[in-house]
């Protein structure tokens, strides 16, 4: 009889590591062609800015690379070394914190900005918005070690909303079903080319349903309906819990200080449950409250009549309980925000005076949120005493008249919001072409841009450049400025446009409103370039001291600038200190001796000099 011929020990060792060199060496492979996207969390986008880093834009593709539509991150650049006096903060949420529907100078991380510089002239600060419309507490968990590498010394949350309808949300997951550790897991999966590929291929051979002309919001959602109190409502709740956990727990043993903002609400939004379920529970709740001339009656039927809405957009009161609990177990700020939005509302109720739909706050609620944080930043004493010594009634003044927001911005606005709320799960009333149709009508030029900006026909900057321009052919130059302070604001660290900007505004006598622009220009990254024109104008209204005090720093940066050396000789002529001014034009000469005019000048100044001798 014959035995049994038994394989060596690395037979098996080969059969059982073949397919796994198969996988490294394909993985390998992909990754030397360059297949696919990378999904660094922050990346460098060009050459250009080689020393910012910016949240990665192919991102949002990992979370919804079977959606249609993918949405866009926002491209706050934050520097790669980290400055002495910088404080850097990073806000973490979904289409609230991105400032839909209005574009990004607008939402409250910019605003909370903004009146930091104004009351902290001493510290460089970098508050980068990290909002992703439709992504949930799973996405954060999934960036927030990479973000604490990058040492943030603040950390700001504003989410819960997204917890069902958002990407891997408990309604859209799948075979992941509720399990946020697994979710994580798969996150780390999609990063690897060979996933990607078998991904690619797969989507290449099923057919995909048409889901343009859906908004995010009605993709994501579909016609699911999560009733309050089921299986799913729970799944929910539990994910977020989790997650929120996990992401705290980051930051606790980093020493990162976190503030949770309260999520709200507008409650006077009748339950977008209506489109697909008519007369259920949350309708007759709403209906009664609506009609009900009791304040406190009112507000609580509202408040239930949002609880049970199915179509679950809107986060349940449980998140903000969650959150309440995390924040005092790992003892971080919790920041309310409802309190503050009833009382500044018309009937103390948070509705469509605070809104501009069923969760998005308007410009007014997203000041809000800006002033609460900022109140708190104070409170915790996180930057110190203030280093402005303007009031409260002027800080407010300024921010106004200096609001980075235009006639544009507002069309822009609008028009994507409308487009929102007539379509699914809103009640449907207008096509896109009628919508179209009455910004048209406007019969202005800022509605033409707005419109193509919002139809993807024209990028949101260049509409605010080609009207800029347009502006500036028109001798209007405050517009020219305004439009362009928008894309200052909105990308601080496009040097191009300062300089631009503020060369022309010179060209043109419009000294005030270059000096806005160089004035901010200097304070983040003096040079040569802010202190030779800041110097300028100082000359051309007659501040001759400031001008030598500013003309003299440039001389820093570069020595070799013979312009400089011949403002210098004017200003040291207008305070009689001719023998400074001898000197600057006789090292302007000694630059560029056929200068305009220096040689008439020194002439001038030598006869001053022998007579004053």
């Amino acid at each position: 009889m014959k035995k049994n011929k038994t394989n060596p020990l690395w037979f098996y060792l080969i059969l059982f590591s073949l397919p796994i060199i198969i996988i490294i060496s394909t993985e390998l492979i992909l990754r030397g062609i360059k297949y696919g996207d990378n999904y660094d969390t922050f990346v460098t986008i060009s050459d250009q800015f080689d020393d910012l880093l910016f949240f990665n834009p192919k991102l949002p593709k990992k979370y919804f690379s079977n959606n249609s539509h993918v949405p866009s991150v926002i491209p706050d650049g934050f520097e790669k070394n980290k400055r002495e006096n910088g404080f850097r903060i990073f806000v973490l949420g979904g289409s609230t914190t991105a400032g839909f529907p209005y574009p990004t100078n607008a939402a409250f991380s910019r605003q909370l900005k903004r009146k930091l510089e104004i009351t902290y002239r001493d510290k460089f600060f970098e508050v980068i918005n990290l909002g992703i419309s439709a992504v949930n507490s799973n996405t954060i968990r999934d960036i927030i070690d990479d973000m604490l590498e990058e040492k943030p010394d603040l950390i700001i949350i504003y989410a819960g909303h997204n917890e069902y309808y958002g990407a891997d949300g408990v309604v859209n997951r799948g075979i992941l079903n509720y399990n946020p550790a697994i979710t994580s897991v798969y996150n780390s999966l999609r990063e690897f080319k060979i996933y990607q590929l078998i991904s690619n291929f797969i989507k290449s051979v099923i057919p995909k349903e048409n889901s343009q002309s859906k908004t995010l919001m009605a993709e994501m959602a579909g016609e699911s309906l999560v009733e309050h109190s089921s299986d799913l409502f729970y799944d929910g709740l539990n994910q977020f819990e989790e997650n929120l956990e996990v992401i705290l727990s980051e930051c606790k043993s980093k020493g990162v200080e976190v503030f949770l903002c309260e999520i709200i609400s507008n409650i006077m939004q009748e339950p977008l449950e209506v489109s697909i379920k008519k007369n259920g529970e949350a309708e007759k709740l709403f209906l009664e409250g609506i009609n009900n001339n009791n304040k406190e009656q009112k507000e609580k039927l509202l408040l239930l009549a949002k609880e049970k809405d199915a179509f679950r957009f809107r986060a349940p009161t449980e998140i903000n309980e969650i959150i309440i609990d995390k924040s005092k177990e790992f003892g971080f700020n919790f920041i309310p925000v409802e309190s503050e939005f009833k009382e500044k509302s018309k009937q103390n109720i948070s509705g469509f005076d605070l809104f501009v739909d069923h969760l998005h706050p308007n410009i007014d609620g997203h000041k809000i949120i800006a002033d609460q944080i900022y109140n708190f930043i104070i409170k915790e004493n996180l930057l110190g005493n203030l280093n402005t010594n303007l009031d409260s009634t002027t800080i407010e003044r300024t921010l106004k008249s200096t609001f980075p927001f235009t006639r544009i911005d507002t069309v822009f606005s609008e028009m994507r919001i409308e487009i929102l709320l007539n379509s699914h799960p809103f009640k449907e009333k207008k096509s896109l072409n009628q919508i179209l149709d009455n910004y048209y009508s406007y019969n202005d030029r800022s509605s033409e841009l707005a419109s193509k900006a919002v139809l993807g026909e024209l990028s949101w900057e260049s509409a605010h450049v080609k009207l800029a321009d347009e502006e500036y052919q028109k001798n209007n130059f405050e517009r020219f400025f305004r439009e362009y302070w928008c894309l200052i604001e909105d990308k601080p660290f496009v040097k191009y446009n300062y300089k631009y900007v503020s060369e022309k505004l010179i060209a043109s006598k419009q000294y005030n409103f270059a000096a806005s622009i160089l004035f901010k220009y200097n304070n983040k990254y003096e040079d040569y370039f802010s202190t030779a024109l800041i110097g300028k104008i100082y000359l051309e209204i007659g501040n001759y001291k400031s001008a030598i005090m500013y003309l003299t720093k440039s001389l820093n940066y570069n020595k070799n600038q013979a312009e400089v050396y011949y403002n210098l000789s004017q200003s040291y002529y207008r305070i009689n200190d001719i023998s400074n001014a001898l000197n600057s034009i006789n090292n302007c000469i000694s630059i560029n001796p056929k200068y305009k005019d220096a040689q008439k000048i020194k002439e001038f100044i030598s006869k001053k000099s022998l007579l004053s001798n």
